[in-house]
């Protein structure tokens, strides 16, 4: 019981929707019932769930769940952008994405969406360390940026500065 809180259920629910974002519905549903086939009369642990979903997706899971089952915490998102005008038009607009928490990176793919006006754009930022920029040509300068549109990842966002 030492290792109960009152987070446990609800990460558990967000890492079972991060797995089945990254695997789609087809492969995380076919991995869970095998998991529960193979199971369903005995005990089962969570290295069982791994390999039966690393089975149905054909994906090496064992980062996944060393950082997010075996680990703790969630990585806190400081976005601060900045926007430069390029001759002959438009903008190079500059996103850098921090992760402020105590502890190692989070090297999960991060969605992030940008508005200008009508027009949206999704990129995905990779993270290989807390600190992860990225580089994109927008017609003028960004409406609004927005971590993680979809809500596929247990996280915080804060505030950063945004300069245009």
């Amino acid at each position: 019981m030492k290792l109960l809180n009152e987070n446990n259920y609800e990460k558990g629910a967000w890492v079972l929707h991060m797995l089945r974002t990254r695997l789609g519905d087809e492969a995380f549903f076919r991995g869970l019932r095998a998991y529960y086939n193979a199971h369903r009369d005995a005990n089962a642990t969570t290295e069982d769930l791994r390999k039966a979903l690393e089975n149905s997706s054909g994906k090496n899971l064992r980062e996944f769940f060393a950082r997010w089952v075996y680990a703790a915490g969630h990585p806190i998102y400081e976005l601060t952008s900045g926007a430069a005008e390029l001759p002959g038009g438009g903008n190079d607009l500059t996103i850098l994405l921090k992760q402020t928490q105590d502890g190692e990176a989070f090297l999960d793919p991060v969605p992030i969406e940008i508005t200008n006006g009508n027009e949206k754009t999704r990129i995905t930022i990779q993270p290989r360390e807390k600190l992860a920029t990225a580089h994109l040509r927008t017609r003028r300068g960004p409406v609004s940026i927005q971590v993680d549109p979809d809500q596929t990842l247990l996280k915080e966002v804060v505030s950063g500065q945004m300069e245009n």
